[in-house]
């Protein structure tokens, strides 16, 4: 019975992999068809529903951002292991996030991307934080992190460059180890690469 347990988790996971893998090939082909009817539309001198091509074509984009996002968030970190991931994106701003449960302690990890403003308004953050008594700083690599425990709450963020930030907040615990354990488990320089659009 076990054997054939396994055999159809195993099965579950191929049957997944080759779903995703072909929902992205579906979301490719249909980002192309819709910058070819664009075009199309342009060259009728039809700029408004060029312009909503392009718009469907964007939405499409924002998925295939949003899942390489996720890729980023493991399924285990640390000996805690993560639970269904969530994703968001409004006014050009894309958040991830995953909760992640070891025991009766819960840590939510989450990655949110520059929308309109949001690398000032991160860098702002970061300065006002370093001025709070309950925080401290540290270097990941070349980036700031900052870590606070307050309420019940720990909570560390990295601000990466061009505005994007990863944040791990715990909850049950208060055991600063735990997150650095965590974000040294998690592709940090990877993950800046391909925001900068590097990767």
């Amino acid at each position: 019975m076990k054997k054939f347990n396994y055999f159809l988790v195993f099965v579950v996971l191929v049957f997944s992999m080759q779903a995703r893998s072909i929902a992205g090939e579906k979301t490719v082909d249909d980002i192309k068809k819709a910058f070819d009817k664009a075009m199309e539309y342009v060259e009728k001198g039809n700029y408004v529903k060029a312009s909503k091509e392009v718009e469907w074509a964007k939405k499409d984009i924002d998925k295939l951002h949003t899942q390489r996002l996720l890729t980023y968030l493991k399924d285990e970190l640390a000996g805690f292991k993560g639970k269904p991931v969530k994703s968001t994106a409004v006014l050009g701003m894309v958040a991830v996030e995953r909760d992640y449960k070891k025991g009766s302690t819960t840590v939510k990890v989450s990655i949110t991307t520059a929308g309109a403003g949001l690398g000032a308004f991160s860098q702002m953050a970061a300065m006002a934080q370093r001025g709070n008594p309950n925080a401290e700083s540290f270097r990941v690599g070349d980036h700031t992190g900052i870590i606070e425990a307050q309420r019940g709450r720990t909570a560390m963020t990295v601000f990466l460059e061009a505005g994007p930030f990863l944040k791990l907040e715990m909850r049950g615990a208060s055991d600063k180890k735990i997150l650095h354990d965590m974000l040294g488990e998690m592709s940090i320089d990877k993950l800046n690469k391909y925001l900068k659009g590097d990767a």
